[in-house]
C-alpha cells in the first residue's frame, strides 16, 4: 500500500500515469482471461473430448503421448469416436476428425491452411504459401504450380535422379546399407542441381543449407507448441541460429543469381532450375511475382517439401518390400517385362514408369500404411459448414485431418488394411475406385500438395532402378521399426539396414 501510495500522488503526474496504465493492464488481463474461459466452456460443448486446463488446454495429455502427434490422435479417436474437440494453449480450440468420407467435405469446405500450422514448420517462414490466405494464397498456388510442374524441370529431376542414384547403389551389393542417412544426401544434392542449378557438395554453402535445414527438421517440435520462446536456453538458440542461417544462406544465393539474370544471363530451356524460373515469374501487369521475402521462403518449402517427402517414402516403401518377397517379386516382375534394359542403366521415361499399374499400387499401399505427411490442418475462414454425422464445424475452427487413422479404416480399405496389400489399389472395381478416392497422403482437392507430381517423379525412378538391379531384405527382419514425428513427417525409427543382394 506504501508503494501505490507513493505513485499515486499528484505531485508526481509520471507516476500516476504509469499506476493507471498498470491498472488498466490488469483490468484487461482480467477482462481478456474471463472471455477465454466463457468461450472455452462454449466450445467444449460443442464435440466430445478430453477435459482441457484453462491455460494449457490439452497439452498435458499430449506430453502422456509423447507430444502433438498420431499417438494422442489415435487414443482420443478410439476414446471419443470419429470427432471430438480439443484445446491448445490459451484457449486455441481444435477438432479432430478421422472418418474419410468427412475429410473429403473438409477438403472442399475448408480450404485454408490455420496459422497454427506454423508452428510445426515455423523454419520455412510465414511468407511462403502455407500460410497464406484468399486470392494471394490461390495467385501463389497457380505460380507454383507453374514452377515446380514445367515439363523442362521434372525432365532435369528425372535425369539427374537417374544419375545420382547410378553413382550411389553401384557399392550396396555385399554391404549393410542404411538407405535412410545414404538417400539423405543424395536426395539433397539432387535438390540443389534442380532447385538451384549447383551441385550442393561442390559447394560449402550447400552443406551448410542441409546442415542448418536437416537440425531444423529434427528440433522444431521441441519448441512448436511452447506459449513462449524459451530464449534462455541454448538448445532453442542454437534452433534460432539454424533457422536464421537456413534463411541468409538461400538469400545470397537469390540475390546472386537475381543479379545474374539482371545482368542478362539466359536460362537454359531444356534445363531450367527452379530459383531462375521463380525470379523471372511476372504478375500480370509485367511486375515482378516474388518480392525478395516471399522468394526466400518460396524456395524455403520447395526444398523442404522435395526432400522430406521423397527420403521418407522411398525408405518405408523398400523397408515394406523387404518385409513381403511376394510383393518384392511382383513388382520386379513387371518391371522385367516392361523395360528388361533397366537393369543394364537404360532408364525408362518418366511417363513410361507412370504409367506401370503395380509400381503405382505398391507406392499407394506405401503410403496408406505409413504416409510421409500423417496429419493436415484445414479451416474455412468465411463461414459455417455442415459435415453429415459429425456435424457443423464453426468458422474459424481448425480441423485435424489425421491421415494415418483415416486410411486405415476397414470398412473402406477393406479388412486387412493393418497389412501391406498392394493388391487393394489394382483394377477398376468399385471398391478400388473407392480406396484411390480417400488416399490422401498428399492432401487433396484444392490445397493438395503442389509438388505431389514433382516426388513421384523421383519416387518411381528410385523404386524402379533398385527393385530392377536388386532383391534385397532386411538385416533384422524382427526389428521393431516405428516412427519420429518431425516437422509433421512420420521418420522412420530406427534406420533399418538394408542387405542387397544383385539379381
Amino acid at each position: 500500500m506504501d508503494l501505490i501510495a507513493f505513485f499515486w500522488n499528484a505531485d508526481r503526474p509520471i507516476g500516476s500515469i504509469i499506476f493507471t496504465l498498470f491498472t488498466l493492464m490488469i483490468t484487461y488481463s482480467c477482462v481478456g482471461f474471463a472471455k477465454m474461459v466463457m468461450r472455452q466452456k462454449k466450445l467444449e460443448k460443442l464435440f466430445p473430448g478430453p477435459p482441457a486446463e484453462l491455460l494449457m488446454g490439452n497439452m498435458p495429455d499430449m506430453d502422456k503421448h509423447g507430444g502433438f502427434g498420431l499417438a494422442f490422435f489415435k487414443e482420443m479417436h478410439a476414446k471419443y469416436g470419429p470427432v471430438f474437440g480439443f484445446f491448445m494453449p490459451f484457449g486455441d480450440y481444435h477438432i479432430s476428425i478421422d472418418r474419410p468420407e468427412a475429410l473429403q467435405i473438409v477438403h472442399k469446405k475448408a480450404p485454408e491452411r490455420p496459422d497454427s500450422t506454423f508452428k510445426v514448420v515455423n523454419y520455412l517462414f510465414k511468407e511462403n504459401i502455407l500460410f497464406q490466405h484468399g486470392a494471394w494464397q490461390k495467385a501463389l498456388r497457380r505460380s507454383y504450380q507453374e514452377i515446380i510442374n514445367d515439363p523442362s524441370v521434372h525432365q532435369k529431376l528425372h535425369r539427374i535422379a537417374g544419375e545420382q542414384l547410378g553413382k550411389e547403389i553401384t557399392s550396396w551389393v555385399g554391404s549393410e546399407v542404411d538407405v535412410y542417412t545414404r538417400f539423405e544426401g543424395m536426395i539433397y544434392d539432387i535438390m540443389g542441381q534442380v532447385l538451384f542449378g549447383q551441385t550442393w557438395s561442390e559447394l560449402g554453402v550447400g552443406k551448410r543449407i542441409m546442415k542448418n535445414h536437416t537440425f531444423c527438421a529434427h528440433n522444431v517440435m521441441k519448441w512448436a507448441f511452447l506459449p513462449w520462446s524459451p530464449v534462455w536456453n541454448q538448445d532453442y538458440k542454437d534452433y534460432v541460429n539454424a533457422k536464421q542461417g537456413f534463411w541468409d544462406d538461400i538469400s545470397m544465393m537469390l540475390k546472386q543469381r537475381k543479379k545474374e539474370l539482371d545482368e542478362g544471363a539466359k536460362i537454359d530451356p531444356d534445363n531450367k532450375d527452379v530459383f531462375s524460373l521463380l525470379l523471372l515469374a511476372k504478375k500480370e501487369d509485367g511486375s515482378q511475382f516474388y518480392d525478395h521475402r516471399t522468394a526466400v521462403a518460396t524456395m524455403c518449402v520447395f526444398l523442404n517439401g522435395a526432400f522430406d517427402t521423397t527420403l521418407n517414402s522411398t525408405t518405408w516403401t523398400l523397408y515394406w518390400l523387404a518385409k513381403h518377397p511376394d510383393t518384392q517379386q511382383k513388382l520386379q516382375a513387371e518391371l522385367d517385362k516392361s523395360f528388361p534394359e533397366l537393369k543394364k542403366g537404360v532408364v525408362p521415361a518418366k511417363e513410361e514408369l507412370a504409367s506401370l499399374h503395380y509400381l503405382d499400387a505398391v507406392i499407394r499401399e506405401s503410403m496408406r500404411r505409413m504416409p510421409a505427411a500423417p496429419i493436415n490442418m484445414r479451416v474455412n475462414l468465411e463461414g459455417d459448414y455442415s459435415i453429415p454425422d459429425i456435424g457443423t464445424i464453426p468458422k474459424g475452427i481448425t480441423v485435424i485431418c489425421p491421415y494415418e487413422n483415416s486410411m486405415m479404416k476397414e470398412d473402406v480399405f477393406g479388412a486387412d488394411c493393418p497389412h501391406f496389400n498392394p493388391e487393394r489399389f489394382m483394377g477398376d472395381g468399385e471398391k478400388v475406385k473407392q480406396c484411390r478416392q480417400m488416399w490422401t497422403p498428399f492432401g487433396d482437392h484444392t490445397r493438395m500438395c503442389v509438388g505431389r507430381n514433382f516426388a513421384m517423379v523421383e519416387i518411381r525412378l528410385f523404386l524402379a532402378t533398385i527393385l530392377s538391379k536388386f532383391t534385397f531384405t532386411l538385416k533384422d527382419p524382427d526389428q521393431k521399426i516405428g516412427t519420429l514425428y518431425e516437422a509433421g513427417i512420420n521418420v522412420i525409427n530406427p534406420k533399418p539396414l538394408f542387405i542387397f543382394k544383385a539379381r
